[in-house]
């Protein structure tokens, strides 16, 4: 408490001013939230459905796998593609 007090009476800023984020993370939530909005509503089959038509977001999870093969990709963005609804990342798409 005693430090908080002390940026308390320094006007700290509690709020980050950086932007977005990494340009991983900021193409992650779109590719999420569509993901999950096609999830929510049709499961597996719909999300597979919405990758046979959506070329760009293929591509981004294909270029994802090229960055983990050249052993590039961190153990949390891995994570994070684990987490994608509906895809299975590691499979041909």
């Amino acid at each position: 408490e005693d430090q908080v007090s002390k940026l308390h009476a320094v006007e700290f800023e509690w709020i980050s001013t950086r932007k977005c984020g990494s340009s991983f993370m900021k193409r992650y939530r779109e590719v999420l939230d569509k993901l999950t909005e096609v999830h929510d509503v049709g499961g597996d089959e719909a999300v597979a459905e919405l990758l046979s038509n959506d070329a760009d977001i293929k591509k981004w999870i294909d270029a994802q796998k090229q960055v983990l093969a050249n052993g590039k990709l961190s153990e949390s963005r891995v994570q994070y593609m684990e987490d994608l609804p509906g895809v299975d990342w590691m499979k041909e798409l």
